[in-house]
């Protein structure tokens, strides 16, 4: 996967750096790991009722109401995590891995993904596991549109409030 990455990030011409780290698990986690460029993020893999997933990207000091991010973002039926098995099956990875590089293994677009207005604009750098928790690459926020596209899926930029 990671070597899938650097080859589209190369074709697109999208700067990025690599920073390899002890494997890190939760939010909590990460704040022991030396600084990167970018704010820390966390990333929610989550479907509603009717199996369309979708892939949440915002800052580590948020924590959305999921009903009402659900509405925010047009979900049906309500949100809740999708499994372990569903996280596998549509991005190839396991819990704890979970970033924006995922998506290049959702070929068939299947995830919709919104990102925190916070960690894109005014941001130089975005933050993202590459399949794996024990390295974090830092994404030219400028590079990300290009990246979406050539994966074929489209984002959007929501404001999310610090705590709901």
């Amino acid at each position: 996967m990671k070597e899938g990455i650097r080859k589209i990030l190369k074709e697109l011409n999208i700067v990025w750096k690599e920073f390899h780290h002890p494997p890190v698990f939760t939010c909590d986690e990460s704040q022991l790991l030396p600084s990167m460029p970018g704010k820390k993020d966390k990333n929610l893999f989550l479907r509603d009722k009717k199996r369309q997933y979708y892939l949440i990207t915002l800052t580590q000091d948020k924590f959305p109401n999921l009903k009402e991010l659900g509405e925010k973002i047009g979900a049906r039926g309500g949100l809740s995590f999708a499994s372990e098995e569903r996280l596998n099956e549509v991005l190839g990875i396991k819990p704890g891995c979970v970033g924006l590089l995922a998506l290049i293994n959702d070929t068939s677009a299947q995830t919709k993904v919104f990102i925190d207005r916070d960690l894109m604009e005014g941001e130089e750098w975005i933050q993202s596991h590459p399949g794996v928790n024990d390295e974090t690459w830092c994404v030219a926020t400028s590079g990300l549109p290009k990246f979406f596209e050539a994966t074929g899926h489209a984002y959007q930029i929501i404001v999310l409030d610090t705590c709901s």
